[in-house]
Parts: C-alpha cells; sequence; structure tokens
C-alpha cells in the first residue's frame, strides 16, 4: 500500500456522480513528488516491461540449441511476439490513464507530432504496485473476476441488505450511507451505491485513485478496453496461452449503468482513512472493511476510528486476513495482533458482534494457475451499542 498519499481532497458527490474527486498533486512539495512518481511509472511501464523481455531473450540465446530443438519451432519468436504486443496494449491503456499528466514531465516532440517523454527513474516498488494494478482490473472490472468477487464482496453486501432491507427511506428520501476505506478500483462502492445506498470509496493509494477514475469516468461502453494482467509471470503455468490471458474492462460500465433517469449518491474521497474521517462523529450507518484492517500501522486506532464515525446501531462489516503490510519494513511502525487479541478488543469499544466466520477469499488471482494463494478469512459484522 501506499504510504504518502495523504491527501485529504474530499468529493461527496450525489444523484448521478461516479468519482468527483480528480486526483492531482497537492501543494506539499513532497506530496507532489510522490504523486509524480506514480505517474511515472504509469507512462513507464513498457519500458520496464521490455527488459523483461530481453531477460528472456538473453536466456533463450545461452540455452542450448540441442535442447531448444524440443520446442516448437516458433516458440521462441511466437512468445516473444505475443508479449512485445501485449505490452503496447497495456501501455496503451495506461498512457490513456494518466494523460490529463504528461505536462508534469520534460519530453521531446517527434517529426510525426507525437511527443516521447525523457527518461525516468522509477523506484523498483513502483514497478511492483503497477503490474499489481494491472490485475486488479481482473478482480473488480471483469467477467473473469466475478468468482473473486462473490468471495469477498458478496457476503459483505447479503449482510448490508440483511440489516439495511431498504437502502432509502420512502417517506424522507434519506439513504443509508455506507463507507468503505481502502476501496481500491471502487467495484463494491459502486454496487452499493447502484442498489440505492449512499456509498463512499476511500483510498489512498495513487494508484488505485488514478485508475479507478479512469474506469468510473472516463469509460463510455462495455468492455471498452483490454490489458493482459498476467504477462510477467511464466510461473505455473499450465498452458502457455495462460499467461497471456486477455482481460476486457469494464464488465459493467458506470456511465451506462447509472441512468439519467434515476439519483445516486456515490462519491471517492482521496486520504489516510484516519486522518480523513477522525473528526467526524457519528455520521455513517454503515462501515466495510475489505481486505483493510491489516494496512494499519496500528488497528486498535482503526477500530477506534469506525466506533467513532458508525451512529448507534451502526453496522461495521469485515472480511480479510491479517498480512500486515508494514511487518517487514524497518523503518515502519507495525502493531501486529492476531485475530483473538482483535477480537477481544472489538467489545471493548462498545461494538456486539453480529456474525462471525472464516470462509476463504483469493485477491488477484489467476483461477488457472498450478499455484493457488488463498486466504482463510475472518468474516464479521458488529453492531455499535
Amino acid at each position: 500500500m501506499e504510504q504518502k498519499d495523504n491527501c485529504k481532497s474530499d468529493s461527496c458527490g450525489d444523484h448521478h456522480s461516479h468519482q468527483e474527486h480528480q486526483p492531482g498533486p497537492m501543494d506539499d512539495p513532497e506530496e507532489q513528488a510522490h504523486f509524480k512518481s506514480v505517474v511515472s511509472a504509469f507512462f513507464n511501464y513498457s519500458v520496464d516491461a521490455v527488459r523483461d523481455v530481453a531477460r528472456m531473450e538473453r536466456d533463450f540465446s545461452k540455452i542450448d540449441p540441442k535442447y531448444l530443438k524440443y520446442l516448437p519451432a516458433d516458440f521462441r519468436k511466437s512468445r516473444l511476439e505475443k508479449l512485445k504486443k501485449a505490452i503496447v496494449t497495456n501501455q496503451q491503456v495506461l498512457n490513456l490513464i494518466v494523460s490529463d499528466y504528461q505536462q508534469l514531465f520534460e519530453y521531446d516532440k517527434l517529426p510525426n507530432g507525437m511527443v516521447a517523454l525523457k527518461p525516468m527513474f522509477i523506484k523498483p516498488t513502483d514497478i511492483i504496485k503497477m503490474r499489481s494494478t494491472l490485475k486488479s482490473f481482473l478482480r473488480d472490472w471483469s467477467s473473469e473476476g466475478k468468482r473473486e468477487r462473490e468471495m469477498c464482496y458478496g457476503p459483505i453486501i447479503k449482510e448490508i441488505n440483511e440489516y439495511f432491507p431498504v437502502p432509502v427511506d420512502p417517506s424522507t428520501g434519506e439513504r443509508k450511507s455506507v463507507l468503505h476505506p481502502g476501496s481500491g478500483l471502487g467495484r463494491l462502492v459502486f454496487d452499493l451505491a447502484l442498489q440505492g445506498y449512499k456509498s463512499q470509496g476511500n483510498e489512498f493509494a495513487y494508484f488505485m485513485l488514478l485508475t479507478s477514475n479512469f474506469i468510473l469516468n472516463v469509460t463510455q461502453s462495455k468492455d471498452q478496453y483490454e490489458v493482459y494482467p498476467f504477462i510477467h509471470h511464466f510461473s505455473n503455468l499450465k498452458t502457455e496461452d495462460q499467461a497471456f490471458l486477455k482481460v476486457k474492462f469494464p464488465d459493467v460500465c458506470p456511465n451506462e449503468a447509472m441512468t439519467i433517469d434515476k439519483e445516486y449518491d456515490f462519491s471517492m474521497v482521496a486520504g489516510e482513512f484516519v486522518e480523513v474521517y477522525s473528526k467526524q462523529e457519528a455520521q455513517w450507518d454503515c462501515v466495510v472493511t475489505c481486505f483493510f484492517l491489516d494496512t494499519a500501522h496500528n488497528v486498535i486506532e482503526y477500530i477506534e476510528c469506525i466506533h467513532k464515525i458508525l451512529k448507534k446501531g451502526g453496522l461495521w462489516v469485515n472480511i480479510g486476513p491479517l498480512l500486515y503490510h508494514y511487518a517487514e519494513q524497518p523503518n515502519e511502525i507495525q502493531l501486529e495482533l492476531s485475530w483473538e487479541d482483535i477480537e477481544k478488543i472489538i467489545p471493548q469499544f462498545g461494538f456486539e458482534f453480529r456474525k462471525k466466520y472464516w470462509t476463504d477469499c483469493v485477491y488477484t488471482n489467476d483461477s488457472q494457475s498450478m499455484m493457488q494463494m488463498t486466504y482463510n478469512c475472518i468474516f464479521f459484522s458488529a453492531v455499535k451499542q
């Protein structure tokens, strides 16, 4: 997760708004530098990816030809050509996402009218996050991610629907409000808004904010774009084609789904959860934490904030593991607690558990891979007393 995306720009949209806030560099020089480094990773994606191609070409050239003869005659050429084409496709989409920020960088104008950005330094961690973002397209906005969403988002939506069966009060028009910190690319926020809830996402990673902004505000039709999320992984393949899975997005277009003849209350807020929301008190009917508790430096502070911002009788719904994000970062504080510890702490803040159970979930998963990473997640719902 990002550590410096602590901008507090708030766009609490209503009616037909998808994601009104436009993420951009902050006035703070450090924030601006961080934003620029993230945008650099988008523009520079293919440069880093082509290095992988070069490494693969090198490895092929160093294999004794007597072994390569056991492969199909065009194996090497076919793989490398498909890989290069897939990289180009990914880069075209990433360029569209950050096209408004080209002016942040030095560039040369080419004779054909195109521009070439001058070389950039990209941190290795940002390269990893950029590639991870590609896999998030699959999780949140593709038909291939439907099963994963059913595993992770399905229990949350079911619990909210049970506790708040009527999203909009027919007499007053008031909507039940749901806050989703750590909302990623915004699919769960969107799905709840589509049901009629006042739905707000909160995210502090610019990789997620920029990409969700593109999906929610720019896409105009179903399956309009395509990416290849798995081309950087050639281990544990059952077939060669598996690495070149083409994922179309969005499987549901927000601009088509949110019809103009109906009102919605849907918004996204940028910033670190506690910094943005800790001054609120009894504002929300429901808080959803999906694969989020373990992003805290101090999970008890998250619990405190959730309790404070919920109305009395409000619902907290959680699903996820405890893969503490800062545990292996030497310069970061990380309070690592077991679920047994957290389970005892939650009631001390004034919550009463409504449901608790264990359930298996995956995250940006390649369902065809020979290696499957499954989290045995804790699902719970709790009511503020």
